[in-house]
């Protein structure tokens, strides 16, 4: 694994966590186009179900970059219509760039949640991504059944330091997510059900494209 330049980030680094991530990520690429295959279970996905052949609900709602290669910003921080601004630290070609958008799917994952709508978060997304579909067939139930989030239900409590895969170019940081007791909601505000409260660390994959990076894939590590 390539040795990254010092930096004057105070953040606690661990390599052991950066390695976990890698190998929870590491067999995604042959075992993706297997229907049969048990998905990686998902994170922003606190809030998404495992087993995507089950009717999901609300309440289950739990090119390669140089370390040394110059910030490039993409084209444009305009995303598809739906999509908050991406902000200018996400739009870096850097490893704190794919940590800033790592931040930013989230953020924009959890208005899925609050505000459903079907089909937003692609864009932001590789072809692929089973752990992506899954959470669209949670935004899918959440518009079927007319309720939503009342707060947001994925909350970023800790962030390790984005590590190259040398083989791939891609970035991947482990995250450790936290759902609080969030209650779901009919939109006159009556209650539907609530989620508990949960918990886990998830492996993040994300990948530079022409338009800026991408999520390759998120699976739970713990």
């Amino acid at each position: 694994m390539p040795t990254r330049p010092p930096t004057t980030n105070t953040r606690p680094r661990s390599a052991a966590l950066a390695l976990a991530a890698l190998a929870a990520l590491a067999g995604l690429g042959t075992v993706a186009g297997c229907a049969s295959d048990p998905p990686p279970t998902p994170a922003a996905s606190i809030v998404l179900p495992t087993n995507p052949t089950s009717e999901p609900t609300p309440s289950d709602a739990t090119p390669p970059v140089s370390a040394t290669e110059p910030p490039t910003a993409t084209r444009s921080s305009t995303p598809a219509s739906g999509l908050s601004p991406i902000p200018p630290a996400a739009r870096q070609r850097t490893a704190r760039g794919a940590e800033a958008f790592v931040r930013y799917y989230i953020a924009e994952s959890n208005r899925t949640m609050t505000h459903p709508r079907l089909g937003v978060m692609k864009p932001l997304e590789m072809p692929g991504c089973r752990a992506c579909g899954n959470l669209e067939r949670i935004v899918h139930a959440l518009v079927e059944r007319k309720v939503h989030y009342a707060a947001n239900p994925t909350q970023i409590a800790s962030m390790g330091e984005a590590t190259e895969d040398p083989g791939t170019g891609d970035f991947v940081m482990s995250l450790l997510l936290q759902r609080p007791e969030v209650s779901v909601v009919h939109f006159d505000g009556r209650l539907y059900k609530t989620a508990p409260p949960a918990s886990g660390l998830v492996a993040y994959r994300t990948r530079w494209r022409e338009s800026g990076w991408a999520l390759v894939e998120f699976t739970k590590i713990q």
